[in-house]
């Protein structure tokens, strides 16, 4: 899991960024659980998907590149979320993975938070 503190404004969508590097074979799925808080409480929460960001459709990446075993994938998340109130911001994730990659080699997976 991993945790930052940011200020969030209440009246702007959070935008999530997913920066992922990986060498695999074979069907995979990967999962951010994504969730923000208040004063120590719960206030919003997502899933979202590094491998296939913006759904199957449109798409809004810095990098796409993904030719046999190696992927590289820049892009926005079809997730966002809000919070309730303007101000301090914790928020923390979790990436895991499904499905049967062969010789997964993850060189990067990294979140960023955006308004």
């Amino acid at each position: 899991m991993q945790r930052v503190d940011v200020s969030l404004d209440a009246a702007r969508d959070v935008l999530l960024w997913s920066d992922f590097d990986a060498r695999y074979e074979g069907p995979m799925e990967a999962k951010y659980d994504v969730e923000l808080l208040q004063g120590g409480e719960l206030v919003a929460k997502s899933t979202c998907d590094p491998l296939h960001p913006m759904g199957r459709k449109g798409r809004l990446c810095a990098v796409r590149f993904e030719l046999g075993d190696e992927h590289h994938i820049n892009c926005r998340l079809q997730c966002s979320l809000r919070v309730p109130k303007s101000g301090p911001t914790t928020v923390r994730s979790t990436l895991s993975f499904a499905g049967a990659p062969v010789g997964l080699r993850l060189a990067r997976a990294e979140l960023s938070v955006e308004q």
